[in-house]
């Protein structure tokens, strides 16, 4: 009898003990699925506000070039900001809704303008054709250079210990988010900046053909300008 109430008790501490075991196990998973939401919104965040730097940095590689190459810089934009006559405003978002979900690349652009040579100057329609190409291929380059250096720093914070702690997992969010966006905005407008106009600006021997691109361009920016700012001038 003795023997059989032994037995009992023993079967019944060990089913205690492993009901005690489960609820543990499933507290701590709870605490980690918790944990886990928290770093990933926080990365989910701070991807995001490090995707929008890298639209600035975007833009500001062409303004930049555009200064080197002394055109007059009307207008730099990074939605939701404008920045034009030294003042920074609110981009007017409603007539880019539909353009910013149909097109990703359209998040900022820079408004600016050198003269047009005449059609007859075969070398100042030459250092026109340079000029803008420099222009447009130093926005992708700048933005291609500030990724890669995100990219390091985020590979560098990294242990090879095989787990991943609270902070790595929002390095990993934004890494992913960083070279996410790159392929997305290649996709949307990055070849054409990089490769396609350059490479047909540079094919291209009739002047007025040349000439009428660069007219468009700059009429192009100048309106995306005007239609961004037209809510402040009512």
């Amino acid at each position: 009898m003795v023997f059989l109430n032994t037995i009992v008790f023993r079967n019944c501490w060990k089913v205690d003990t492993w009901k005690n075991d489960i609820k543990g196990y499933l507290k701590i998973r709870r605490d980690f699925m918790l944990t886990d939401i928290v770093w990933i919104l926080c990365g989910t965040l701070i991807g995001f506000f490090i995707a929008w730097t890298i639209y600035i940095v975007h833009e500001l590689g062409h303004a930049l070039a555009g200064w080197i190459v002394r055109a007059k810089i009307r207008a730099v934009a990074a939605i939701p900001f404008l920045y034009k006559d030294n003042k920074l405003s609110i981009v007017n978002i409603k007539p880019f809704k539909k353009t910013l979900l149909g097109n990703l690349g359209l998040m900022g652009w820079v408004d600016l303008r050198f003269p047009i040579p005449d059609n007859d100057n075969k070398k100042e329609i030459f250092l026109a054709k340079l000029k803008i190409i420099f222009i447009i291929i130093c926005g992708p380059l700048f933005q291609i250079i500030y990724s890669l250096i995100i990219v390091k720093l985020c590979l560098g914070y990294f242990v090879q210990d095989g787990m991943y702690t609270g902070s790595e997992k929002v390095i990993l969010i934004i890494l992913i988010m960083v070279i996410g966006e790159n392929i997305l905005i290649f996709i949307a407008n990055g070849y054409i900046e990089l490769f396609l106009a350059p490479f047909m600006f540079l094919k291209e021997k009739r002047h007025d053909i040349i000439i009428k691109a660069m007219e468009q361009i700059f009429s192009r920016l100048e309106k995306y300008t005007n239609v961004a700012i037209s809510k402040h001038r009512k």
